[in-house]
């Protein structure tokens, strides 16, 4: 595999845990792995406001108590991203495809990113190369309109 989700009735510290070793090769040195944890949710301030030894701790507790880790990390590292994640509601899909139809009669604007149709860093690209092919679609007409008498 490569990582796991909590939902949040597990009631868990940890949001996901990643396994970014087996996604991408060279990560880790031979005979390590390399874990991200993500920790925090939409409205627990916690995890953005609370000290770095607390949350390594609850992290290295949980990580032992669902995948047996025993040994102490290698390293850590805390990075901060505080409101980067989209948390959508109900009706988001709705609310995105309403959006999409808008842009019709919006000619040459394009959007992209983790907020409309997944957060994962593949869906992220995915919705860039859209917009991307679509502006390039866009542009080409424009510029032959433009060669036409």
């Amino acid at each position: 595999g490569y990582g796991y989700l909590n939902p949040r009735s597990a009631k868990r510290t940890v949001t996901a845990c990643s396994w970014s070793s087996s996604k991408f090769r060279g990560r880790a040195p031979p005979g390590a792995v390399l874990l991200r944890a993500f920790v925090g949710r939409d409205h627990e301030a916690e995890a953005d406001t609370g000290e770095d030894a607390i949350i390594l701790a609850a992290v290295a507790d949980e990580l032992r108590d669902v995948l047996g880790i025993r040994a102490a990390p290698l390293w850590t590292r805390v990075h901060r991203w505080p409101r980067a994640m989209p948390q959508y509601v109900v009706g988001h899909a709705e609310t995105v495809r309403a959006v999409e139809r808008a842009l019709g009669s919006v000619p040459g604007l394009f959007l992209a990113g983790h907020s409309y149709h997944g957060v994962g860093i593949p869906d992220t690209i995915r919705t860039a190369e859209e917009a991307a092919r679509s502006a390039l679609a866009y542009l080409r007409i424009r510029r032959e309109e433009k060669e036409v008498p």
